[in-house]
């Protein structure tokens, strides 16, 4: 039996025999946990303790102040909650926000819930609310741990997507902060768009593969050695996607194609193909020797990275967080 199930166990032997008498109906919250572990898992201690918080000002406003998050994400922990007890909560009125019958129905067993959990030190340890960063997965690995490490009261969520798919989907509000080269055009004014700095991308390569171009080797040199290519799939379908390599895909030799950047550095250095990419997504095979980059002749890229945030959703502090934090990662070429 999960936490959550054997809390709400709890809470139900704990009702008094008044709160019984006067109303026999199975409880919202023991019916979902009847419903299976799956449902009652679901059971977020951040939602609950946001609910009572509702409650009690009768504002989304007020309660966003007093925790430190949007008013958009105090919206989300009810909308949540509400979805997982299949109840309507909350009506709008002319004083605010006001708890629905369902509301009322749930608000003893949530606030021994809540109780129950804080006795046990559960409230410590509750995010304060969610962060969804997306990045191609080149980006998304060498930064998202120190994102991670400098959020550590919110509960933070990464999604690998080629450029391409993440500015198709920034407008569905699917995730709240991107990192990627060139930034995210064409958004809503309420993103925020702010320059990171500059990103250098190499030719990345077995020690083996390097001794046999040369030391200085020609675009048409590479042009007839194997490579590892980007390639991603959505909705059924494999999408077309891009390295920026000086090299454009139809101009080399394609050996094996990887959804991520983790993947194909495994593949070059295992299979002696070359790979196209941001050098400090390959800092620790460049660290340990098993890739080293190839110096090809002409080329010299690099790539402004930017960092979108939603400014509806991403309060200001966690903005300047996340940009202080990537900012140093870069700097430093390394996680």
């Amino acid at each position: 039996m999960c936490f959550w199930a054997r809390l709400v166990a709890r809470c139900e032997t704990l009702q008094s025999p008044t709160l019984v008498a006067s109303d026999r109906r199975t409880s919202t919250l023991a019916a979902v946990a009847s419903r299976g572990a799956d449902r009652i898992a679901e059971l977020n201690l951040h939602d609950l303790s946001t609910f009572l918080h509702v409650h009690r000002t009768g504002s989304i406003t007020s309660v966003a102040r007093e925790l430190g998050v949007t008013p958009s994400q105090v919206s989300k922990a009810i909308s949540r909650l509400e979805g997982v007890l299949a109840l309507r909560l909350f009506a709008r009125g002319a004083r605010g926000m006001a708890l629905s019958p369902g509301g009322r129905s749930v608000l003893p067993q949530i606030e021994r819930l809540v109780s129950l959990a804080r006795t046990l030190g559960r409230v410590e340890k509750a995010p304060e609310g969610e962060l969804t960063v997306a990045a191609p997965s080149s980006l998304l690995m060498p930064f998202l741990p120190s994102v991670v490490r400098a959020l550590p009261r919110m509960r933070v969520r990464g999604i690998e997507l080629p450029p391409a798919l993440l500015r198709s989907y920034a407008a569905e509000e699917i995730f709240d902060v991107a990192i990627l080269p060139d930034g995210v055009s064409g958004l809503p004014s309420k993103w925020a768009n702010v320059r990171i700095g500059e990103l250098r991308k190499s030719l990345l390569g077995s020690p083996g593969l390097a001794r046999k171009l040369g030391r200085r080797p020609t675009p048409a040199q590479v042009r007839r050695t194997p490579f590892v290519g980007p390639v991603a799939y959505d909705g059924g379908k494999f999408v077309a996607s891009t390295d920026d390599c000086p090299l454009g895909l139809g101009e080399r030799t394609i050996a094996s194609e990887v959804g991520t950047m983790d993947l194909a550095l495994r593949v070059a250095t295992e299979c002696d193909h070359l790979v196209f990419g941001p050098t400090i997504a390959a800092h620790r095979e460049l660290e340990n020797g098993s890739l080293v980059e190839i110096h090809v002749r002409g080329w010299d890229v690099s790539e402004t990275l930017f960092l979108a945030c939603d400014a509806e959703r991403v309060l200001a502090r966690v903005q300047a967080t996340i940009l202080e934090t990537v900012r140093s990662v870069l700097a430093r070429g390394t996680p």
